[in-house]
């Protein structure tokens, strides 16, 4: 039975949130999956500090960026902000 089966069968809707990259970029494994399968994909917009649109999730602590680490930390949620990939990548250069 693939995926999707039972939600074919049984007519269906399915409703999922979540993000699509980790803070280093990777997408999460489970958002590739939902997003190949699914028959509409609505995406919440949200705006950088700097006015852009948000596309990227940077992991801080003490104000400072980080970019290597666990793909998950538990009870981090404190731990991210949301900015777009000019600055994302603007900040990668500055503290790699």
């Amino acid at each position: 039975m693939a995926t999707n089966d039972i939600v074919d069968e049984m007519h269906c809707d399915v409703i999922a949130y979540g993000l699509r990259s980790d803070f280093r970029g990777e997408p999460f494994i489970g958002s590739t999956y939902l997003m190949t399968l699914s028959d509409d994909i609505q995406e919440l917009k949200t705006v950088c500090t700097y006015g852009d649109r948000t596309t990227m999730n940077m992991r801080i602590q003490d104000g400072t960026p980080i970019f290597d680490g666990d793909k998950v930390m538990i009870g981090g949620n404190d731990s991210y902000i949301p900015v777009c990939r000019e600055h994302y990548k603007k900040m990668r250069k500055l503290h790699s």
